[in-house]
């Protein structure tokens, strides 16, 4: 049953500089008579002949918070090496006053001198609905108790990389990354998550490339790659070969090879659980006329998942599991021009 209105101003710019253009904003968010959301913002955009870039920003003045501050680009050399970033941490979702309506508050998180308490209210009281913002204020004090809890059920998410590939030859190609990604922790929501989320912690991702090209044939191509993948609960290894030959005029075929090895600790002891997965396959394609293709493809993959005694609760006895999975398809496409 809420009332909203917002209001707004922007200015884009297509040539702040020679070499950049951008925009800047301000908006406001309003919610049965208070603000829901007061930010403002920028987004700028570089192009030069080697390098482009683009930055945005979001800022709520009332909440507080960057909604948004991301920054990423590329750099490409005179001899064909090129270096991408990326920069990108925001709140999943945007914070706005409003979004404590979507969610139950829980008596046992609220404030002692909250009526709506659990300590004020007798064994299983459940709160009522809430329709307008302001109903929250039967279980809240003020507004800063109320942005509080905004900010506590919304996550952080960071995102950073930064790569690079660079030919060594005619032929071939070099080419490496660095990635972390972060969620922060989400406080529980009745209904929705009760025990809450807590923070994955970096997770990190490291590879390495060779790309050939035109080995054999002119146009056939190979990618070797390497990743090494890393949090506070889980290493692993990933190694991965993909081809793409033509045979001919018309066909085209398209074999893989993936290869995988993880080690996870334990929750509740010292103990670690490996896992080994092998996973080869194949596409292929045929054109029968200029227009019309006939196309299929092959996936299989095993596993082994080794599982000490005792690696979680319900673990008496050494366990070992092994899988095989296997899917196909094969489809037509016609392409018209």
């Amino acid at each position: 049953d809420t009332q909203r209105y917002f209001y707004g101003a922007s200015i884009d710019a297509d040539s702040i500089t020679a070499k950049t253009s951008g925009s800047f904003f301000f908006n406001r968010q309003m919610i049965d008579g208070v603000i829901d959301r007061n930010a403002f913002g920028t987004e700028l955009r570089y192009f030069d002949s080697g390098l482009n870039a683009s930055f945005a920003f979001d800022y709520d003045t009332y909440l507080k918070v960057v909604n948004v501050g991301t920054v990423q680009g590329t750099w490409q050399s005179p001899k064909g090496a090129s270096v991408n970033f990326s920069f990108d941490r925001r709140m999943v979702s945007i914070l706005a006053l409003s979004n404590a309506l979507y969610f139950s508050l829980d008596p046992n998180t609220l404030p002692v001198t909250s009526p709506c308490a659990a300590q004020n209210n007798p064994p299983g009281y459940t709160l009522p609905a809430f329709r307008r913002i302001s109903d929250l204020l039967t279980c809240y004090s003020s507004w800063d108790q109320l942005r509080y809890e905004v900010h506590e059920v919304t996550a952080m998410y960071s995102q950073g990389s930064l790569g690079f590939t660079t030919p060594v030859s005619a032929r071939w190609q070099v080419g490496s990354s660095v990635g972390m990604m972060n969620i922060g922790s989400v406080a529980p929501v009745p209904g929705v998550l009760p025990m809450g989320s807590e923070s994955t912690g970096d997770l990190w991702n490291i590879s390495a490339q060779m790309i050939g090209t035109n080995l054999y044939s002119s146009r056939d191509s190979h990618v070797y790659s390497l990743n090494y993948q890393s949090s506070a609960k889980s290493h692993g290894v990933q190694f991965s070969y993909n081809n793409t030959s033509s045979i001919g005029e018309r066909m085209q075929v398209d074999p893989s090879l993936r290869y995988v090895t993880q080690r996870d600790d334990s929750l509740v002891s010292s103990l670690i659980k490996t896992t080994r997965r092998v996973a080869p396959g194949l596409r292929m394609s045929y054109k029968l006329t200029k227009n019309f293709v006939v196309e299929g493809d092959y996936a299989y993959e095993y596993s082994v998942v080794d599982r000490p005694a005792g690696w979680n609760a319900a673990d008496v006895l050494d366990n070992r599991e092994t899988s095989r999975n296997k899917t196909y398809s094969i489809g037509a496409r016609y392409d018209f021009q």
